[in-house]
């Protein structure tokens, strides 16, 4: 017992120094992975924010009754998808399906226009609040 302890008073520098470069170490490796979980959510955060607002203004023309067709391409929302899990991605893939499906299925070219509106806003709207969902801040 007596010899473990004066082993330690003895080496007592090297001890601190190996403490010192494992703390180092330690310290390096989670605030690289923390700085790479930082970054992917700021990339998320940039290309979301512009989805959402898209969606919004298009939640608003519902809610005002506006039969305008939305301007949401399916290559705006699929800019998403690179940062997004791969379950992330199937429920992603299957909300954005469903909301061109809802579209198509309101769609109408009354009015002699060459483009077409919407034949029932409201019922577009559960959709677009489904896929709402994947696109929040984080």
């Amino acid at each position: 017992m007596t010899t473990t302890i004066t082993f330690i008073e003895s080496h007592l520098a090297l001890f601190g120094l190996l403490w010192t470069i494992t703390s180092f170490g330690l310290g390096v490796y989670f605030g690289h992975k923390l700085q790479i979980g930082r970054d992917k959510r700021k990339e998320f955060n940039i290309v979301a924010d512009e989805i959402f607002l898209m969606l919004d203004r298009f939640i608003d023309d519902c809610a005002d009754r506006k039969r305008d067709f939305p301007k949401i391409s399916r290559n705006d929302l699929r800019r998403l998808r690179p940062h997004l899990t791969p379950k992330e991605n199937q429920c992603y893939k299957a909300a954005v399906d469903q909301f061109f499906g809802a579209l198509d299925n309101c769609s109408t070219y009354d009015d002699g226009r060459f483009v077409p509106s919407l034949r029932e806003p409201k019922d577009v709207l559960p959709a677009t609040i489904a896929l709402i969902e994947f696109v929040k801040h984080r």
